[in-house]
């Protein structure tokens, strides 16, 4: 007996410290409030007639919306922050579309709340020509971007300047005016621009770039390395 007691004493230790793993683990799966309200903002721009992302209105987490073995819409850090918002072409499994309705202003100025955001994938919620809101100067951790969205007007630098980059995809929009010169950071790995209708003269900071960056469709206005130079 003596004997069985000392091996319960010497496991129970052991137990105890697995449950407070396992529920350090499942708190850590609740999202923070103010990046669910981010979210729900969003969502509230969005036309969803499918009711695609009906778990958003129905489940408090937002660490765990719209999930499946293959895809995941929200990834969260320990703390419950979202760090991925991934709303790309895997969603086109799904029984249909899910549309941005407003089609002027800014694109989702919500989600500059999202201040732990590392990843942003927008490929399919097309803007209707809107524009990148200033509220993005906030996303400090933004490095790898994804946007096929139809965003209108000019690029702004003083929004940009705020995201550490490594993968930046605006190609297919509508974006105009020059390309600024904020995108120019050691970190930048991957930049794809064509497709646009951006003018003037390339940074020389992303001359590095392959001409492919920049086109063969749209960007007419364009001109300096990688592509022909200025006149």
């Amino acid at each position: 007996m003596e004997g069985i007691m000392n091996k319960v004493g010497r496991i129970l230790p052991l137990l105890v410290a697995l449950l407070l793993f396992v529920q350090q683990c499942t708190a850590a799966k609740t999202c923070y409030s103010g990046d669910r309200d981010a979210l729900l903002a969003f969502k509230a721009l969005l036309s969803d007639p499918y009711g695609i992302l009906s778990d958003w209105d129905t489940n408090p987490d937002c660490c765990t919306w719209l999930q499946s073995r293959a895809y995941r819409v929200t990834t969260c850090n320990s703390n419950g922050r979202v760090t991925s918002l991934k709303m790309g072409k895997a969603l086109e499994y799904k029984p249909g579309p899910v549309y941005f309705k407003v089609s002027a202003g800014e694109y989702a100025p919500s989600l500059g709340n999202l201040t732990y955001l590392e990843k942003l994938d927008l490929e399919t919620i097309y803007s209707g020509g809107s524009t990148v809101p200033a509220t993005w100067a906030k996303l400090v951790h933004l490095s790898n971007v994804t946007l096929d969205v139809l965003l209108g007007g000019p690029l702004p630098g003083t929004v940009v300047k705020h995201w550490p980059l490594k993968w930046l995809n605006l190609a297919n929009n509508e974006l105009n005016g020059t390309i600024p010169s904020e995108l120019c950071k050691s970190t930048l790995k991957t930049l794809e621009l064509a497709g646009n209708s951006f003018s003037g003269q390339i940074p020389s900071c992303l001359s590095r770039f392959p001409a492919t960056s920049f086109g063969p469709t749209g960007n007419a206005g364009l001109c300096g390395a990688p592509l022909t130079a200025c006149k």
